[in-house]
């Protein structure tokens, strides 16, 4: 059979057969590939978002936290008022005395004083921010009051800084958010007691997001140090 006659005879049966599956296994892998490389696309574009997210919640925390202070630091008059910047401490929330939105340096309204924050891991994984302003009171009068925050009448800022925190890690032990040191470097157990409120000096936030459509998750670290802790303010003018 020479090559003219061999091409009118086409191609048998089982040439057809491999020549099929040469090409099904080809756009196998392509179509595989493609696939692979865009799960991994979307993979790193949810991971940047995740750390994008974490980062600005992290920076939302740290830049609060730095203003912990005294009611008695903004006013030395403050008769009443607690000894200590933090009302209290934990490995999931906090809470304290900070001195922002206010008004400016001359008060402006009767709401003017440090701010009580609270930062909480709710149980649903939401870390939720809280600040409550003073109660009204006189401009001339420094006795910081704060409504109940559990009652309805009481006004509080609220908002999410972050969704799916991680409490735990894969072997279930606790993964605190919040570690507490005092300006030896020493670290500070947990919950806070009465006696060591005004030992706190800096503060690691350790906040590991994952959201349920992750395998892995996203964790940002940050040391805040408090410089309010070690600021001195005369309790009256020196001549």
């Amino acid at each position: 059979m020479n090559m003219v006659q061999r091409r009118d005879d086409g191609v048998s049966l089982i040439e057809m057969l491999v020549a099929v599956t040469i090409l099904g296994t080809i756009l196998g892998i392509v179509a595989q590939g493609l696939i692979q490389a865009q799960t991994t696309m979307a993979d790193n574009a949810s991971r940047l978002d995740g750390l994008s997210q974490t980062n600005l919640s992290l920076e939302g925390m740290t830049r609060v936290l730095r203003t912990a202070i005294l009611p008695s630091q903004i006013q030395a008059s403050c008769t009443g008022c607690d000894e200590a910047a933090f009302i209290s401490g934990d490995d999931f929330e906090v809470e304290f005395y900070a001195n922002v939105n206010n008004d400016s340096v001359e008060p402006t309204s009767n709401t003017f004083g440090p701010r009580r924050v609270a930062y909480e891991v709710t149980e649903d994984g939401s870390l939720v921010e809280r600040i409550q302003k003073p109660n009204a009171h006189a401009l001339n009068d420094f006795n910081f009051q704060y409504c109940d925050p559990d009652s309805p009448s009481c006004a509080i800022a609220e908002r999410t800084l972050a969704w799916d925190v991680e409490v735990t890690h894969q072997d279930g032990t606790s993964r605190p958010l919040f570690r507490f040191f005092d300006r030896t470097g020493r670290r500070i157990e947990t919950p806070l007691q009465s006696d060591a409120l005004d030992q706190v000096d800096s503060i690691d936030i350790v906040l590991s997001v994952k959201p349920s459509d992750r395998a892995d998750s996203v964790t940002v670290t940050a040391r805040v140090t408090l410089p309010n802790a070690d600021s001195l303010i005369q309790p009256t003018p020196t001549p």
